[in-house]
């Protein structure tokens, strides 16, 4: 293996050598292609969301799923994952919160996903004993 080029450097009045690496060309090239495949496998938002929803740390899910929702335009993905990570929390009410109304997610494939779990959130406040959500679930499967 050859021991890499040394340069004179002609405007050095100590006549000091310097040691090059890599050329300037070189390394314009890996700076170009290392930001090109950064811009090309970024993390976009539904691969975000995608793995949010499975966290193992629900409380961390729901802070990265805020600063999405408060920096982002709301989704209904968004807000599903939302309400899910409350509820394995047992944070009932902030999943209905997440869910109401259950009519934006009237013509999405997310319905039923929205539906079971709003009426489960309910049956585990009403376990809870919580006065309202008794109430809540009979107009819920009454429309």
């Amino acid at each position: 293996m050859n021991p890499p080029a040394r340069i004179h450097t002609k405007g050095d009045p100590r006549g000091d050598k310097r040691i090059v690496l890599m050329s300037r060309r070189a390394l314009i090239t890996l700076a170009t292609v290392t930001l090109a495949l950064l811009w090309i496998l970024q993390p976009n938002r539904a691969l975000l969301i995608d793995m949010l929803e499975d966290a193992q740390d629900p409380t961390v899910a729901i802070a990265f799923l805020n600063v999405l929702k408060s920096n982002q335009v709301p989704s209904l993905k968004l807000d599903l994952t939302l309400a899910k990570q409350h509820f394995k929390l047992d944070q009932y009410q902030q999943s209905l919160a997440q869910l109401t109304p259950l009519t934006k997610f009237a013509d999405s494939a997310l319905l039923t996903q929205a539906q079971t779990l709003y009426a489960d959130s309910l049956l585990r406040l009403i376990q809870r004993q919580d006065p309202t959500a008794r109430r809540q679930l009979i107009d819920y499967l009454n429309t």
